[in-house]
């Protein structure tokens, strides 16, 4: 058992949550369970966004492709639209004057 946090391997068994055990670093006390991360892997949700921006599938179509819910499509998307910067339009610019 690795701790998730700090990747020591002096962990003990902490506790139970239901059925899951629950386990303790020695090294820095936190507690975790020895179960998969949550979410969709970051090539699914690259995979997505590259299928919507090819302009012939929408949010519904890209989610049953890909076997999510479109709006989880529609937030990947959108997650990635705000990291880009904004184009610049020169007709934003003040007018030049003489």
């Amino acid at each position: 058992m690795e701790c998730k946090k700090c990747n020591s391997i002096q962990c003990v068994k902490n506790e139970m949550v239901g059925d899951i055990q629950r386990y303790r670093c020695k090294s820095c006390g936190y507690n975790f369970t020895n179960t998969p991360k949550r979410g969709k892997p970051e090539g699914m949700k690259a995979l997505a966004i590259f299928l919507y921006t090819l302009g012939n599938a929408n949010f519904g179509r890209v989610g049953k492709l890909l076997k999510v819910s479109n709006v989880a499509v529609l937030k990947w998307v959108g997650k990635e639209a705000k990291s880009l910067e904004r184009p610049f339009l020169a007709s934003s610019l003040p007018p030049l004057r003489s």
